[in-house]
């Protein structure tokens, strides 16, 4: 039996990219889909109700059944007709999954009120629209999922994208809510960030060569990637997973970690301003090492307690100094200098008792390094950077 046997399936924005390829790929796993897309441009602009009759087409010249529908997911009324288009051509619903989505690119400092509206409009109330109007149907039949489309320009940020990242890291809180009102209901809602070349990222700058080795890049990242996440989360097999916001980058699922505090500082007698300026070099030193963490995550890690400093990595430099600068500067947090050991993670390029220190002027350098994926493939790890600096305890 086919994982998605006899169950209905709206996927709005399917008329192309990875809508398209999560309504075939739903489809080919035996779901009746309604194929939701209103034909504009990546701003939005225009409606043309092709693109949604031609994934319909394909679908059901493979054998399957689906239909079109060419309403916006961005207002109330022409949602729900979306959701009604599924009961009244397969007499239910049992997944929603939230694609649909239009960019309105600028500067923060730049952008109109119209170019925010729009954005939030599509990403983020159309999300909330179709998924509410599916609520009362997943309630009385006791079961649903939603899947929700996230990005790592609202995770992580991105420059010129203030409505599109917010939109996008709004769909997260919403897909959190989602999942605890409905859990009582047996519905489950989560959340996919794709690293994929579709037409919504189609527009960025390639001038220079590293841009463009970027987009080619991404060029190999295929859409159809994503589809099987997307299908398992719609299907029973998911029936215990809920809340959780994954990533698919080609042939890699990742699990994004929930928002937890990750270092805190207590003084017995309160703060103020000036106490709290006293500590800022530390608090500086702690918060890179964590900046560091997110963009480098299986490459770095960081561990603090009140007597042990873990910081570890595959990049090392020279320089004594360091480690006494460091533990004079984080004994102004914690109260005895901390013992500091190495954490390698598998790499022997990095000696036991060692302590990576990243200056301002390497950090740009770092950066790019970590996000190459090459990287983890190397036998061994490459030179360290200037300002890199390794100090041995």
């Amino acid at each position: 039996m086919k994982m998605l046997e006899n169950k209905v399936v709206v996927v709005t924005g399917a008329g192309g990219g990875i809508g398209r390829d999560f309504a075939l790929a739903m489809a080919a796993e035996g779901a009746k889909v309604v194929v939701n897309d209103v034909g504009a441009s990546v701003s939005g602009e225009g409606k043309d109700a092709g693109p949604a009759q031609k994934v319909v087409d394909e679908i059901k010249a493979g054998g399957g059944a689906a239909v079109a529908s060419t309403d916006s997911v961005a207002e109330w009324e022409s949602a729900n007709r979306i959701v009604k288009a599924a009961i009244d051509a397969f007499g239910r619903i049992d997944c929603v999954v939230n694609n649909a989505g239009i960019l309105r690119d600028r500067f923060f400092f730049n952008m109109s009120v119209e170019e925010w509206k729009a954005v939030i409009d599509v990403h983020l109330n159309g999300s909330f629209y179709v998924a509410r109007a599916a609520a009362p149907y997943f309630k009385s039949q006791n079961s649903g999922s939603y899947v929700n489309m996230t990005s790592t320009s609202g995770l992580v940020g991105n420059l010129g994208q203030a409505n599109y990242s917010a939109a996008k890291l709004g769909i997260v809180g919403l897909s959190k809510s989602m999942a605890l009102d409905m859990a009582k209901y047996k519905v489950r809602s989560n959340c996919i960030a794709p690293f994929a070349w579709s037409r919504m990222i189609g527009t960025i700058p390639a001038e220079t060569p590293e841009q463009k080795a970027r987009v080619e890049k991404l060029k190999s990242m295929e859409t159809a990637k994503i589809a099987p996440l997307a299908v398992f989360l719609a299907s029973d097999a998911s029936a215990d997973v809920s809340g959780q916001i994954f990533g698919v980058r080609a042939n890699e699922i990742f699990l994004f970690s929930q928002n937890r505090p990750v270092r805190s500082v207590h003084r017995a007698q309160g703060w103020t301003a000036q106490a709290i300026a006293e500590h800022e070099e530390a608090l500086r030193i702690l918060a890179d090492a964590a900046t560091l963490i997110g963009m480098a995550a299986s490459h770095l890690s960081l561990v603090i307690d009140p007597s042990l400093l873990i910081l570890g990595g595959p990049l090392v430099g020279t320089g004594g100094e360091v480690l006494e600068r460091v533990r004079a500067v984080v004994s102004r947090v914690i109260p005895r200098p901390p013992k500091v050991v190495c954490s390698a993670l598998g790499e022997p390029a990095m000696p036991a008792g060692s302590l990576l220190v990243a200056t301002q002027e390497a950090r740009g350098r770092l950066r790019q390094q970590v996000r190459d994926p090459q990287s983890r493939a190397m036998e061994s790890p490459p030179a360290a950077p200037a300002g890199l600096l390794n100090a041995t305890a």
